[in-house]
């Protein structure tokens, strides 16, 4: 299950807890060791009501929050042992995750050095996003470009309809 929070956990459902959360966590629930990732999210009021705080409710997994809001710590939902901060991956470490998972090998081939690089100067610079694209190209077999259209708001739909190939 994918959150994309910088377009809007409720542009992409039903507005309202009772159409969108609750039958969320009724269908993760028969999972066991589910996993959720809220991508981007701005501050925590914008995920708190979709937040699986109760296990009663939600069933037992776990959660991955990424955001450049500090202030993420101050909540009493999570726990500040669970929080990790992750700087942003420098051009070499970008170049060599996507290569590792686009190439299957920390190198990539010489003619697409400047198409790589040019890519991933678009993109923002942390592990999620990087292996997030690559996993959407390798897989749906698209170019960075068509990605990068994919991931326009006007796509926003379509490329969340393919989610189900990074989050399983």
């Amino acid at each position: 299950f994918f959150f994309q929070a910088e377009d809007g956990i409720r542009d992409h459902c039903v507005t309202g807890v009772q159409t969108c959360a609750l039958p969320i966590s009724q269908r993760i629930k028969s999972y066991s060791n589910w996993l959720i990732i809220y991508n981007n999210v701005k501050t925590f009021a914008d995920i708190q009501q979709y937040f699986p705080y109760d296990s009663d409710v939600w069933g037992n997994g776990s959660v991955i929050i990424t955001t450049i809001d500090a202030n993420i710590a101050n909540n009493s939902y999570i726990p500040a042992e669970n929080i990790i901060k992750i700087e942003p991956l420098t051009k070499e470490e970008k170049l060599q995750l996507f290569s590792t998972i686009i190439y299957n090998t920390k190198n990539y081939p010489d003619n697409q050095q400047s198409i790589v690089i040019d890519f991933l100067e678009k993109l923002p610079p942390f592990p999620l996003d990087i292996s997030m694209a690559a996993s959407y190209i390798r897989e749906l077999n698209i170019s960075g470009a068509e990605y990068l259209q994919y991931r326009s708001e006007e796509h926003t739909s379509e490329l969340q309809s393919h989610s189900d190939l990074v989050c399983r």
